[in-house]
């Protein structure tokens, strides 16, 4: 049996005071380099109009090069769908880029078997807007389509989901959230759209892209045919990199943390709320 809670916050650094810093994203390619960036146009080394290569190379843990996708919650963990289809944890981010042993948190074949890059889901990411977590899936019968969880347990276990067969972007290699507001709007290709992708994918040839929202009305990146008033669709994103990303990545996620004054109010029924138990 194993709790987190709050501690895991205070040990791993992520509970601190509010900055005006975006949060830090990071990104694996297939060869396991694991690289951060400051944000998306903000800090000293932004996503904006850099690739992969001009990230801080903060290890390099050659398995990661066979892994689906990455994404990290709240409370500083970092979960891994495998090249076998099973979902791995680390208990702090500073773990996972150490290379640490993983938790074995569900079996392979829980998810089809592969790599973002020859197969299996096109992306995985935790949702701070939802509180719940999202995959792309390869294959029959809509290649790319969206699968979305409520709760941590259901995305381990890949159970309780809805899904949204609008499939756009089954050649996805990457796909997270990213909690602020610093990408900037993007004329190509809508000009309608606004500033402020919290939605971001790596496309199969390396174009890092952004949406406003994931699967509802106004520039989402899962939604209706495309149109100029921002239903959805691939043609109205809302931001796009001036520089080919890379097409060698394998996941990516941003570093999401609770808000402070939130969490001052949450008591110990907030503890409970981020305390998950499994026996």
């Amino acid at each position: 049996m194993k709790r987190h809670t709050l501690a895991l916050l205070l040990a791993s650094g992520l509970l601190a005071a509010a900055s005006s810093d975006a949060a830090t994203i990071y990104f694996v390619n297939s060869s396991g380099e694991v690289r951060s960036f400051t944000g998306v146009a903000a800090g000293a080394t932004p996503l904006d109009g850099n690739a992969f290569s001009a990230g801080n190379l903060e290890a390099t843990v050659a398995a990661y090069g066979a892994y689906q996708g990455f994404t990290s919650t709240p409370d500083g963990m970092v979960y891994g769908v495998n090249g076998g289809g099973g979902v791995d944890s680390w208990s702090s981010i500073a773990s996972w880029i150490a290379g640490d042993a993983a938790t074995v948190e569900s079996a392979g074949g829980t998810y089809g078997a592969g790599s973002t890059v020859a197969g299996g889901l096109h992306g995985i990411s935790y949702d701070a807007n939802t509180g719940g977590f999202y995959v792309i899936v390869e294959g029959a019968p809509s290649d790319g389509r969206l699968r979305e969880f409520a709760t941590l347990n259901d995305f381990i276990n890949n159970t309780n989901f809805t899904e949204d067969g609008n499939a756009t972007f089954g050649g996805n290699i990457a796909a997270l959230y990213y909690p602020d507001e610093d990408a900037p709007a993007s004329a190509t290709p809508n000009g309608d759209a606004a500033a402020g992708s919290n939605y971001l994918h790596v496309t199969g040839g390396g174009v890092l892209e952004g949406w406003t929202t994931l699967d509802t009305p106004g520039f989402g990146m899962f939604g209706v045919a495309a149109d100029p008033g921002g239903n959805g669709g691939g043609s109205n994103r809302s931001y796009q990199n001036g520089t080919n990303f890379g097409s060698g990545v394998v996941g990516g996620f941003s570093v999401v943390i609770p808000e402070p004054t939130s969490l001052a109010l949450l008591g110990l029924g907030g503890l409970c709320m981020l305390s998950r138990r499994r026996g």
